[in-house]
């Protein structure tokens, strides 16, 4: 079997002069007279060039056979793309703000009672929304959907396809759901929360190295003060539930506040063996 490349070549050039493109034909003869095609198209990978001045191998077309054991392939190149590039240690980060909807039953203030009658006491509900007006221990609150302000930073982090393993996956899992122990890009303890890591398909690079890319979501609340009841508290970790403890007054038909408690829901971990 031999091969010998024809003189027919296709190239394109950038306006620096290097060459972005090209095409190029091999004839691989002397076949025999059986199907020798995947032994032909082996021969033509390993002869023709893996770049043409700047372009990269991209794909190998068997465009003719002959009944005398000759076949002719057409080599493509093309630009490198980004993923070509890659050679797994790329971090991309991203973020995003947004709005999610959110029933809540408390206000930050009661602005305003408007009385409808000069016979009649309007109760007042504290900071409660929708609350029915009953004092007898049944009473029932309707809330209000409200859009709250959400961020989220986002990493694609590339990484050799051996290194993600059972130990990586294991890692991963274990800090799903927690929140950051120490300072992480900028925020301070207790303001991040890895919500989901995600796994693309694995490609190679121009080496002919097996990468994989992972989709890291980390959910932001920066830390500040909250409003709990009609009072104003810093929380110990934004992440944490700010929750109260509130009786009817019968006699003034009002709320009244006994107890704000802060609870700690989250474990928190240490992003950085996340090495992003």
């Amino acid at each position: 079997m031999q091969i010998h490349r024809k003189l027919s070549i296709r190239r394109s050039h950038d306006r620096t002069g290097s060459c972005t493109g090209a095409r190029l034909n091999y004839v691989v003869s002397h076949a025999g007279n059986l199907d020798q095609s995947e032994d032909a198209l082996k021969l033509v990978r390993q002869t023709a060039p893996d770049y043409v001045g700047s372009a990269r191998q991209k794909s190998i077309e068997l465009t003719s056979v002959k009944g005398d054991g000759t076949y002719e392939f057409e080599v493509t190149y093309a630009p490198p793309d980004a993923l070509d590039r890659k050679t797994g240690d790329e971090r991309v980060w991203s973020f995003e703000v947004t709005t999610g909807k959110y029933r809540v039953t408390e206000a930050r203030e009661l602005v305003k009672i408007y009385p409808v009658s000069e016979d009649i006491t309007p109760p007042d509900p504290g900071e409660m929304i929708g609350w029915d007006g009953r004092i007898d221990g049944e009473s029932d609150l309707a809330g209000a959907t409200v859009l709250v302000p959400e961020m989220y930073e986002r990493c694609v982090a590339t990484y050799r396809s051996s290194k993600v393993n059972s130990a990586f996956r294991r890692k991963l899992f274990n800090l799903s759901g927690k929140v950051n122990a120490s300072t992480f890009r900028g925020w301070a303890p207790g303001e991040v929360l890895l919500t989901r890591a995600e796994q693309g398909e694995p490609y190679k690079n121009h080496r002919g190295q097996e990468l994989v890319d992972i989709t890291y979501t980390f959910a932001v609340r920066p830390a500040g003060e909250v409003s709990c009841s009609g009072n104003v508290i810093v929380p110990v970790s934004p992440w944490n539930v700010i929750w109260s403890i509130s009786r009817r007054d019968a006699v003034n038909n009002s709320l009244i506040v006994s107890g704000i408690y802060e609870s700690r829901v989250y474990d928190s971990g240490n992003f950085s063996a996340l090495n992003l």
